[in-house]
This record gives C-alpha cells, sequence and structure tokens, in this order.
C-alpha cells in the first residue's frame, strides 16, 4: 500500500491503545516469578502516571497512560499483599479511571468450570473489588480474554452479575470465517442482551513500532503500525474504531514482550499521531472503549445465540481421574449442597451446634468476623471455600511447575475434604431431629428438589449376636413404611454369622428430603440372589451372551456390546467400533500446545468376560483386558426399570503422548446438541470451521455432561458421570469420542521440562458414563434431568436420634422438573434460591420450602433487588421463568 493510502484507510477512525498485563499464573514460569512479576508490573504503572503527573500531562490527554487488570486472586492480590503502603495510590488511580477494573476472583475457563463456580466468580470479586476499591466502574468483565468466549448464557449472566459489557477473544480466526465482526451485540439464548467487542488481548510490543527515532523514520512507523496492527483491525470493526490491546502476557508497561523486556515510548507515538495523522490515537482503558463503542451502538449488527459450539482443542482431560477438573465438578458440587442444607436448616429455626455440641464445630463465624473453633459453616465460611475452589480454577494451571502444582492440588483436596465435612456436619444437625427406631440402618438425603427413585448401595450392619447377626427372611422399609426392593452384594461373615451385608436397595426419596432406610426379619424370600458367577468366564472363541432388566436387553459378543434392544428398535454397532468402546490415540505431543496429529491407535481387547450381576435391581457383564499396554476392564449394567445401560471403566494408564477415549456409534448424521452450563445448545459440527489454534482437531467440541445424537423419531445419548466435557465426532465415520484420559511425555518447549509430571496422567482411572436410546428429542427424553441425577448421588448418614421430625420429608420442592435447581445459600438473613428453565420453553415454577415465607423478591446474582414478581402463600412460592430464563428469589423467613 502507498502512502497516501496508509494515511486515507484509517482516515477518520479512533484509535484506542489499551494496555495489559495478562496473567496466567502458571505459564513458562514459577508461580514465585509470576507474583514478583505482576508486583513489578503495578508498580512500574503507578510510577508512570506518577511521572506523566510531574511533567504536566493532564489526566485526559491522549499520550495519558492507561492501564487495567481483570482477576483478583491471580493478580491484584499478590500485589496488595506485597505493596500494601501503595493501596491508596492504586485506588485513586481506579477513582480517577485512569485503571480499571475489568473482571471477577479469577481468570476462569466458563465452559470449563460448574456454572455455579462462575457464579461466585463473578460475585465474590465484585465484593472483594467494591471492598478494596469502592469508587470502581465495574461495569466491563473482561477476565475471559485468553479462552474460549463461553455458552450462549453468557449474556444473561453478566447482566445479572451487574456488567454491561463483555471482552474476550478466542477462537478469532473461527469466528472472523463466521462473519462476527470484532464488535457487536450479542443477543443470548433467552434473549438478554450485551454490547460485545472482542480480539487478541495482546500486540503492539514490538521495538519497531516506537524505535528511538520515530520522528526521522515516520513514515516507516506508521506503516509497520498499519501492517502489524490497524490493518487487520479496521477490516473487522464496523463502526471505524480500532481497539488495540497492548501487551502479552506477564507483559511490563511501555515496554516490548517479555524476554528484553525494552523501553517503548508509546506516549510519544500516540502525541506525534495525532499531529501528523487523519485519524485520532489515544490510551483508554476497556470502561472508556466500551464508552466509544456504545455511542456508535446504532451501527452495530446484532449476532443472535452460540458464538462458539467448539472450545478449544488443548485443554482435554489433563491427568484424567486425577486431574484438577474433576477437583472443580467436586468441590463445586460438595459446596453447594453443603451451603443448600445449612440455609434450609437454619431458616426451619435449627441452631446451630457450638463447639461443645456433641463435639462438633461451631459452623457460623465469630464475634470478630473470623471462624469459631477453626471452622467456619455459615456461609461466611462456605464463601471461603467458594473462593479456594475459585483459586485453583484459575486457567493454564494445569502447566504449572511441578512445586506449585502440588501445592495447588493439596488445595483442591482439602477444599474438596471441608466441603464434605460441612455437609455431613449439616447431615447430622438433620439426622439428629429425625425420629429414628432402632432398626434404622440409614438416613438417605436427597440433594435434589425433586422426587427421585433411585438404586442406591448400601451397607446393612447388625451388632446382636444373640440373633445370628443379619437376619433370615429379611426386608427393608423406607421412612413412609413401604418395602424397598433390594439386591445382595456381598456379604461381612465372621465366626459362623453374617453380620454385614454390602447391597442395593431401590428407594424413592422426596424431593429435597429424606427417608430413613430400615431392616426387620420378614419377607418371602430369604435373600435376594448374590451375584456370585453365574456363568463361567469366556476366554477367547465367539460365544455370545446377553443380559436384559426387561426394557433394554444388551447382546454381546466376545465381551464387546454389539446391540441394544429395546427403546425405539434395535441399535447396531459396526464391527469396529462396539458401544462403550476404549481406544487410545498416539499423538505428536511435541506440536504445540500438545495437539499435534495423531499419528496411532490401539483398541481394547478382552482376554476374559463374565455376567456379574443378575438382579433383581443391576444386571452386570464385566470384560477384562488391556489396551496396549494397558490393564483394562469395561463393565456394562443395566438397572431395574431404567432405559440406560452404564458402563464401568478402569484402566492403568502408562502416561503416553496422547488420550484416552469411550466411543459410541451413530447409525448416520443426525442434529447434535450437548448441555452447556445454564443451557442446551445445538452443535452444528459439520457446518462449523474447523480453523485456528483453537480447532486443530477437526470434530472436537465440549459439551458439560450430555451429548445427544436424535434423527427423526429416536435418539441416543451419551452421559458423562464423571468425566471431563470434551468430545470429538468422526464427522466420516459418526462415532462419538469423550476424551476420558488426556497426557503428554515429550515436551514442546524448553520450559515444560518443569511442568508436573501428573500431566502424564500415569495410574489408576475409574470413569463412570451412560448411553440413552429414546424416543423424540432431549427434552422428549428428560435428559438434563437424568444427567443432573446421575451426577448428583444420594447422601448418607447414620440415624442419631428421636426428634421431632417424621422418618421421611421434603425439605426443598420445586415443580415442574423442568425447572433446575443452581443454588440454595444463606444471603444477608435471607434464603437464595436460583433455579432455571431447562427446556427453553419457559415454565411456572413452584418453590416448596420448610418454613414460612414473610418476604419474597427477585434479586440480581449479587443478591440485589431488580424486577420481577414473585407470589407467595405460606411455605409456598410460585415464579415465573422465561425460556431458559435463570431467576434468584429472596426469601425471607418467619422469626
Amino acid at each position: 500500500m502507498d502512502e497516501h493510502a496508509l494515511r486515507d484507510a484509517p482516515a477518520g477512525c479512533t484509535i484506542l491503545v489499551v494496555p495489559y498485563c495478562h496473567a496466567d499464573w502458571a505459564w513458562t514460569h514459577s508461580r514465585r516469578w509470576h507474583e514478583i512479576r505482576y508486583v513489578l508490573a503495578v508498580d512500574e504503572v503507578l510510577d508512570i502516571m506518577a511521572a506523566q503527573d510531574a511533567a504536566g500531562i493532564a489526566p485526559g490527554a491522549p499520550e495519558a497512560y492507561r492501564w487495567y487488570t481483570d482477576c483478583w486472586r491471580t493478580q491484584i492480590a499478590t500485589f496488595l499483599e506485597t505493596r500494601p503502603e501503595r493501596h491508596g495510590e492504586l485506588r485513586r488511580r481506579i477513582a480517577e479511571g485512569r485503571i480499571a477494573i475489568c473482571g471477577g476472583w479469577a481468570n476462569l475457563r466458563v465452559n470449563h468450570v460448574p456454572g455455579e463456580l462462575f457464579v461466585r466468580g463473578m460475585v465474590l470479586g465484585r465484593r472483594q473489588w467494591r471492598q478494596a476499591f469502592p469508587d470502581a466502574d465495574l461495569r466491563v468483565h473482561s477476565d475471559i480474554v485468553d479462552v474460549a468466549v463461553g455458552h450462549p448464557q453468557l449474556p444473561q449472566l453478566m447482566r445479572l452479575a451487574g456488567y454491561d459489557y463483555l471482552q474476550f477473544w478466542r477462537p478469532e480466526e473461527a469466528l472472523n470465517a463466521k462473519g462476527v465482526p470484532h464488535q457487536f451485540i450479542w443477543e443470548g439464548i433467552d434473549g438478554t442482551r450485551i454490547i460485545a467487542a472482542r480480539g487478541c488481548y495482546g500486540g503492539l510490543a514490538q521495538p519497531v513500532l516506537a524505535p528511538a527515532d520515530a520522528a526521522e523514520r515516520w513514515d516507516e512507523v506508521v506503516a509497520r503500525w498499519w501492517e502489524t496492527t490497524l490493518r487487520y483491525k479496521l477490516e473487522h470493526t464496523p463502526i471505524g474504531l480500532i481497539w488495540a490491546q497492548r501487551g502479552s502476557d506477564d507483559a511490563r508497561p511501555l515496554r516490548t514482550h517479555p524476554g528484553d523486556d525494552a523501553p517503548m515510548d508509546l506516549p510519544a507515538i500516540v502525541r506525534a499521531w495525532n499531529e501528523r495523522e487523519a485519524s485520532t490515537m489515544r490510551f483508554a482503558t476497556p470502561v472508556e472503549a466500551f464508552a466509544e463503542v456504545e455511542a456508535r451502538c446504532d451501527a452495530l449488527p446484532v449476532i443472535r445465540g452460540t458464538l462458539d459450539p467448539i472450545d478449544v482443542a488443548y485443554n482435554a482431560a489433563w491427568g484424567g481421574a486425577r486431574g484438577l477438573w474433576r477437583l472443580r465438578e467436586g468441590c463445586a458440587r460438595e459446596i453447594g449442597i453443603a451451603e443448600g442444607l445449612h440455609a434450609l436448616l437454619n431458616a426451619s429455626g435449627v441452631p446451630a451446634p457450638t463447639a461443645n455440641d456433641n463435639g462438633r464445630a461451631a459452623w457460623e463465624r465469630g464475634p470478630s468476623g473470623g471462624p469459631c473453633n477453626g471452622v467456619a459453616w455459615g456461609q461466611g465460611g462456605l464463601d471461603e471455600l467458594w473462593r479456594d475452589a475459585l483459586t485453583f480454577s484459575a486457567h493454564a494451571v494445569q502447566w504449572l511447575f511441578q512445586e506449585d502444582f502440588d501445592e495447588m492440588y493439596a488445595l483442591a483436596q482439602s477444599t474438596f475434604t471441608r466441603a464434605r465435612r460441612a455437609q455431613q456436619d449439616a447431615l447430622a444437625m438433620l439426622a439428629a431431629r429425625v425420629n429414628c427406631p432402632d432398626d434404622a440402618q440409614h438416613l438417605l438425603m436427597n440433594p435434589l428438589p425433586r422426587e427421585r427413585e433411585v438404586t442406591v448401595p448400601v451397607r446393612l450392619t447388625f451388632v446382636r449376636g444373640e440373633e445370628g447377626g443379619a437376619p433370615e427372611p429379611m426386608r427393608l422399609l423406607d421412612g413412609a413404611g413401604r418395602e424397598v426392593p433390594w439386591q445382595a452384594l456381598r456379604a461381612l461373615r465372621h465366626a459362623g454369622n453374617t453380620w454385614e451385608w454390602d447391597a442395593l436397595a431401590r428407594v424413592t426419596l422426596p424431593a429435597g428430603g429424606w427417608t430413613v432406610l430400615r431392616a426387620e426379619r420378614g419377607g418371602g424370600d430369604r435373600l435376594a440372589s448374590p451375584p456370585w458367577p453365574l456363568s463361567p468366564s469366556r476366554r477367547g472363541g465367539s460365544e455370545d451372551s446377553s443380559i436384559t432388566n426387561g426394557l433394554l436387553t444388551l447382546r454381546f459378543d466376545r465381551g464387546r456390546l454389539v446391540r441394544i434392544e429395546g427403546v425405539s428398535g434395535e441399535w447396531t454397532a459396526p464391527a469396529d467400533t462396539p458401544f462403550g468402546h476404549l481406544r487410545a490415540y498416539d499423538v505428536d505431543t511435541t506440536k504445540p500446545l500438545h495437539v499435534g496429529p495423531i499419528v496411532g491407535r490401539t483398541d481394547a481387547v478382552w482376554a476374559s468376560w463374565r455376567v456379574t450381576e443378575a438382579g433383581p435391581l443391576r444386571w452386570g457383564m464385566r470384560s477384562e483386558g488391556a489396551v496396549g499396554a494397558c490393564p483394562a476392564a469395561l463393565e456394562a449394567r443395566l438397572y431395574a426399570d431404567e432405559r440406560r445401560v452404564e458402563f464401568s471403566v478402569e484402566v492403568e494408564w502408562d502416561g503416553r503422548g496422547g488420550f484416552l477415549a469411550a466411543h459410541l456409534p451413530y447409525p448416520g448424521r443426525g442434529e447434535i446438541a450437548g448441555d452447556m452450563p445454564f443451557c442446551v445448545e445445538g452443535k452444528p459440527l459439520w457446518a462449523e470451521p474447523y480453523v485456528g489454534i483453537e480447532r486443530t482437531r477437526p470434530g472436537m467440541f465440549i459439551a458439560r455432561s450430555f451429548v445427544d445424537w436424535t434423527a427423526g423419531e429416536r435418539g441416543m445419548a451419551y452421559i458423562s458421570h464423571d468425566g471431563d466435557r470434551y468430545f470429538i465426532m468422526d464427522l466420516e465415520g459418526n462415532v462419538l469420542q469423550h476424551i476420558l484420559i488426556n497426557s503428554v511425555r515429550e515436551p514442546y518447549a524448553e520450559w515444560e521440562e518443569s511442568v508436573n509430571r501428573q500431566m502424564r496422567g500415569e495410574g489408576r482411572h475409574e470413569f463412570s458414563f451412560s448411553v440413552v436410546p429414546h424416543e423424540g428429542g432431549w427434552r422428549e427424553a428428560r435428559l438434563w434431568q437424568l444427567s443432573e441425577a446421575l451426577r448428583t448421588p444420594v447422601l448418607r448418614t447414620r440415624p442419631l436420634g428421636r426428634g421431632e421430625l417424621p422418618m421421611a420429608g421434603s425439605a426443598l420442592a420445586i415443580t415442574p422438573e423442568t425447572v433446575a435447581l443452581s443454588a440454595c445459600c444463606a444471603d444477608r438473613e435471607r434464603v437464595l434460591i436460583r433455579a432455571l428453565d431447562t427446556t427453553g420453553e419457559g415454565a411456572r415454577a413452584r418453590i416448596e420450602l420448610p418454613f414460612d415465607v414473610v418476604r419474597a423478591e427477585i434479586v440480581d446474582l449479587n443478591g440485589e433487588p431488580m424486577a420481577g414478581e414473585v407470589t407467595v402463600d405460606g411455605r409456598e412460592v410460585r415464579v415465573e421463568l422465561g425460556p431458559w430464563q435463570i431467576v434468584t428469589v429472596a426469601l425471607s423467613a418467619a422469626g
């Protein structure tokens, strides 16, 4: 392009230079290096602004330096701990608008964390920012700039959390190919709109953009700006606004890329540009940049629904079952259940225990705001658990150096343990107030706010030797006096008596409630059938075998599930990929981010197989063998009255470079859908452009827990009980792959030699998933409800006393079943209930509580009042939910 064209193309445009230091907290260096680096960066930002003030540069001048931060824990918390004397100075710059705060607690991967964990990241982050910097403008959310944009509920969540604007980056090339501009209005799946801007978080860090002799080489400098940044930005803006991020990972202000850190006099470039060029250039924060975007709002296109159904290709299932991703899921579930139980018990008038109450630790905050006796199980203490979970959920932590990873993993395990303890303490508080007879075996608790019938593992224990241990015959009863079907699994015998039974019980549990499980002498049969081998082990050959529960029949060939019969006809697997099949893929992991080409594959081969269980509640076929050099087992199970096939995987992984996947073949091309946090979205994989670094694995995509394939009037779904969120659809062979373990042995960069060995994933791993043939689509199959139930186990605790509560009761019920519970927690003497529509069709929700409600109002995610109607009738609350709407109701209990 000639000199005149260089001047004419951006003429009249506004060029915003937005400085930033991206905090990975784990990438290329130790955490200690990162902490020191971020303190240095903030120190230098404050020094630059002070120097400009001393030089007489007005705060509103185009060359007046700007900067922003986007996460509390991974950047600013360390600065304030190290430089408390500069807190006031930082606060003043934030109040002036020269430093902006644009995020929450930690920079999370939106699609990688449970929905409620992402919500708490925004809520607790904003609370922390308000406390430290009460004058901050918190309207911009920008701490997902280095991760995939997320799911189509993000506009609604942003608005509910108090954000007006969203900035993100990935996937750049794919969104370009789909025609999404750099500034637009994003309309979410529920209809909520938010102004969004996208683009790389780094750039403008090359020394040629600001040489010391820029005045003499000005035409060359302008050409460099045009070639490296301006042309590309101008091509993708619909409003003549060039938003140019300035910085990179760990960037120091007004310096080149980390490594040389050479000074760059960008303020001088800004001054000269405004003197010489027909376009305008100035420093800006994202808050100021979005003000410019909103001023041109009428020219912005509206982009509706899902932007990116794929996510990125390089973060799948690192470490397998030992990965931090699994602890994120577990912690979010355990903390959520614990806070719901405590909130409901407290609102119902159950007094909090003290340290002298049967030796249990106190669960409320002490007078000073700290925990009583070292443990805090009030909402304040539970929020501490959420903060810890957010800390080890920050993005890129899988690349932590060994010492740092061990510390982070220990934090994750500790958080899980403390959350489970808080949950068990609440269950004990409940159990102490339930009327439990002497023959009570368990108090079973259903965390879901709807009635469910479920097969649960139990241990039945008997101590009376004069009665011969366990009675024969024996029957089980629930808290309502109904007989409970059961199946013996294993007898625990000593001195000629059976003292305990490991068993299964098919129990109906009240919505969000409990039932007592009792055992007594009686019943027609002596005992349900034990599981000892019911057919000889098959070794080699081609003998067929089958199991059935009356609804589904599974047919096996040499231990491989080849046909499913029952729901919507027959499903037959291709010869090379049976249902649930395990296959390992060898990958060239020396490529960037370890996502190189697949260079080999190894199929599971079964050396033996046998029927392990034959009802009346569960039927099982177990196959044992290996995937190459990795010993493995795959067990397929059926349950009474359930139309699904459950698989259990065990494997001793050898830490190769590559991944292990479970497979589900389909008979042809159909419509693919998957659940995401707070919604279900279509996955039109065949139409998606697989371009750019985020999409180097064709057919790869993400789903929270289930993937559904539907063609015509029938379909089949894959539900992951405890695996990570990454799937691959073979776009030619119509086979779904679920990545269970992803591992790397060869580093692709020198610094990776220091990265944790857990990236290899070596050792024993266990996973469970279900295959669900169904009629109709995912709504008719109730996949959201089924997935939620399979991923939310029934809780068990000891029967403790003869209290005032009945042996069966409900603590929280929400109808209809298409309305899901996201959170139940305490907030300022209130109980917050967060619910969502899971079908996209809307619903009138009815919430039944264990206490009288004297006041109810609709609030946002921060607990602040917002528009919306709610009806109260004693212990019942009713609220209208629009399609995919998320509603939080704040309830005040009588007394």
